[in-house]
């Protein structure tokens, strides 16, 4: 597995199980990168959450006038925006971890 599909894998795994802001995918990757030894920047997370949106594996949540999350009808990365994986990327996550050892406690 190289750098990026890593660092990718690891955003995923930061949106597996919850609708995540980009603050906190973006602090638990760089605290699984930086235990790989590895340094990871916000603008990399981003661009990985924009990525894996882009390829249909995870979807945009914004915040309604009434506090509800929806789905966004631009899929970029903004500050309030909430990240979360689709089946498929779920289904792609499996395939990853299977690959290569990320989190034990985890299992789709």
């Amino acid at each position: 597995m190289t750098r990026k599909e890593l660092i990718c894998a690891l955003v995923m795994r930061a949106i597996a199980d919850d609708y995540e802001s980009i603050e906190t995918v973006s602090a638990e990757v760089s605290k699984w990168a930086s235990e790989r030894r590895l340094a990871t920047s916000q603008t990399e997370v981003i661009a990985q959450l924009n990525a894996v949106v882009a390829q249909g594996l995870a979807k945009v949540y914004g915040t309604s006038q009434r506090g509800h999350l929806v789905e966004m009808r631009s899929p970029k990365a903004s500050s309030d925006s909430y990240f979360h994986l689709t089946d498929e990327g779920t289904r792609m996550l499996k395939q990853m971890l299977s690959e290569v050892w990320i989190e034990s406690d985890w299992t789709p």
